[in-house]
């Protein structure tokens, strides 16, 4: 049965889609638990900030690493899991953050948008829950989460996500 509801998180190169780029993708099926996790490399004209991989713990040379496939081709790779199991995108800050670096991708490869403006996003429905606006580690935390480490991936962060959610939505969808 499809879910409908794919729980994401990007790791970038830094914070614009303009000027960086993905790193890595996680996603979580929320009904199944089913996971996807790559990891991709820059391109010589993709910009990095030191900062993020302070937070994502990539190095230069694994950012660079020419073993890696290319964002659009990781990407690809996402549709290609995400389609079959759902059309709706959740995450952390999902519409104005992951959904750009996504969108950015998806001019590469062509066709219609395939998620529309389908988004739940996890600070909307943590803020219209209880009136604050936190980080996702700070939510972690008020809801009783453990919350992922500092330098973290991905996918540890779409497992955090979905977990969060559950803990909201008290239900599958």
């Amino acid at each position: 049965m499809k879910s409908n509801l794919i729980i994401i998180d990007l790791e970038t190169s830094g914070n614009s889609a303009k000027q960086h780029q993905i790193l890595s993708i996680g996603a979580v099926d929320y009904t199944s638990g089913e996971t996807f996790y790559g990891e991709c490399k820059l391109s010589e004209f993709d910009l990095y900030m030191p900062e993020a991989l302070g937070i994502n713990g990539f190095t230069l040379e694994q950012i660079y690493d020419t073993s890696k496939p290319t964002a659009l081709q990781l990407y690809s790779k996402f549709l290609q899991w995400a389609i079959p199991r759902g059309n709706i995108l959740a995450g952390h800050n999902v519409g104005s953050f992951d959904v750009q670096f996504l969108k950015k991708n998806h001019v590469d490869y062509g066709g219609e948008w395939p998620f529309k403006y389908n988004y739940l996003d996890l600070h909307s429905v943590y803020f219209a829950k209880y009136g604050e606006s936190l980080s996702l580690h700070r939510i972690c935390e008020s809801l009783g989460v453990e919350p992922e480490p500092v330098v973290h991936n991905a996918l540890t962060g779409a497992q955090k996500i979905c977990e969060c959610l559950k803990v909201l939505l008290k239900s599958q969808i």
